[in-house]
């Protein structure tokens, strides 16, 4: 026997990693069919004249991005038992004070904007959602939202509508830092020399300490540090702060 039906769920947060209390939630009418998750590893590559063939170098990873397909339904055709599951939740979030309805199409849109793009007064920014579907978990930050209305009545009134919803993940710098550790100098580095980078600037970088160019000079056997040909591969390893 199957499990019972779970809905995707958008909760609002006021922080990056989304935990603590959340401040409202979404729960979609329908669960989409699918979720596009979009990821991008971003290299640069050296300059030298007359080599096409160049080795990209690593240069940083993109936030992380999803694609959401939302579906807002005034027509009312929608089995009781698709709509018992969320209608508290809209209406709580819509401020509608009957659970006997969705809403309009407009009040079910008003009420994803609410959650996913709500602009926090204290911080002067729009908050931080988690979607959660599965074993889907998602933190970030809405992006981009188009609407696309398919059906109205009579007089002009929307009664159905397509939600398009991007969101770009989002960490904070303190977890990030932790789960990057790119400029720690208690880890071995290889670094390629970009143009116009001397040694003393990368020591900077690295160890946040421009005097041990002499050191990492040793290091790598360079015969002439103060000027670094861009592409040539340079050694940096860990170094005891203490020291």
């Amino acid at each position: 026997m199957s499990g019972s039906l779970t809905k995707l769920k958008i909760e609002s947060f006021t922080n990056a990693d989304c935990d603590g209390t959340s401040t409202g939630s979404y729960t979609v009418l329908i669960n989409p069919d699918q979720i596009v998750m979009d990821s991008k590893i971003e290299y640069t590559t050296p300059e030298s004249s007359g080599d096409d063939s160049q080795q990209q170098i690593f240069s940083g990873i993109k936030a992380p991005k999803l694609n959401l397909k939302l579906v807002f339904d005034g027509t009312g055709v929608l089995l009781a038992s698709e709509q018992s599951a969320i209608v508290g939740a809209i209406n709580s979030i819509a401020g509608a004070g009957s659970t006997e309805t969705l809403g309009t199409v407009d009040e079910q849109i008003e009420s994803f904007r609410k959650v996913s793009n709500y602009y926090n007064g204290t911080e002067h920014e729009p908050g931080y959602v988690r979607i959660a579907w599965g074993g889907i978990v998602f933190k970030g930050r809405l992006e981009t939202f188009k609407v696309t209305y398919t059906l109205f009545k009579p007089d002009g009134s929307p009664i159905r509508a397509l939600g398009d919803a991007g969101f770009i993940g989002s960490v904070d710098p303190a977890t990030a830092n932790k789960n990057m550790n790119k400029e720690s100098p208690d880890l071995t580095h290889v670094r390629i020399v970009r143009k116009g980078e001397t040694l003393p600037l990368m020591c900077q970088n690295i160890y946040k300490d421009s005097s041990r160019y002499l050191e990492i000079a040793r290091v790598n056997k360079l015969s002439n540090y103060r000027r670094l040909e861009p592409g040539t591969k340079l050694f940096f390893p860990p170094i005891n702060s203490e020291a």
